[in-house]
């Protein structure tokens, strides 16, 4: 269940094709400073970091990413997982739309869990359009979420997440 959407300046385009707005979103008011809260640091003086708005759900932050500018994927930020993973069915859904292809499986692996389940995962080497890098994206045969991994954040030379205004900050 969605419990909050916050849509952030200097992604509104994006956002705006991402939540499908008419409109691009407008910018969300600077958190007043208080007690022990970190201060507030406007974007201007976060010069080249990228904020990427994220959605609170009962689960977690979840990136709505467009993969290859083709399908919109919920994806769990999970930086202890160290590839980014999708269903099944997703990976299914990436191959419809042409995202991926079953002639380029790039690897295969047998994955072990945080919980010590072992699976094996077929995984494709991916281009991100958006961000122009290569990453690995894998596939396992059991149900889960969709993780947004270190292979795909390592990528960026810097990345955060701010809690409060429920966005991924990323320095290219």
């Amino acid at each position: 269940m969605i419990r909050e959407i916050s849509f952030v300046a200097g992604v509104a385009i994006s956002a705006a094709a991402m939540y499908g707005c008419a409109e691009p979103p407008t910018k969300t008011a600077a958190p007043a400073a208080t007690g022990g809260s970190p201060p507030y640091i406007p974007p201007a003086a976060r010069a080249n970091s990228i904020e990427v708005p994220l959605i609170l759900t009962d689960d977690g932050l979840i990136y709505p990413w467009i993969v290859n500018n083709k399908v919109t994927i919920p994806f769990m930020i999970d930086s202890g997982a160290s590839v980014t993973m999708v269903t099944p069915e997703i990976a299914v859904k990436l191959i419809n739309n042409g995202v991926l292809s079953k002639d380029n499986i790039s690897n295969s692996y047998t994955m072990v869990s945080a919980n010590d389940t072992k699976d094996k995962a077929f995984c494709w080497d991916l281009r991100d359009l958006e961000w122009d890098f290569h990453f690995e994206m894998c596939s396992a045969l059991r149900q889960g979420t969709n993780l947004l991994g270190r292979n795909w954040l390592d990528n960026f030379s810097s990345w955060s997440i701010d809690n409060k205004r429920h966005v991924l900050v990323l320095t290219p």
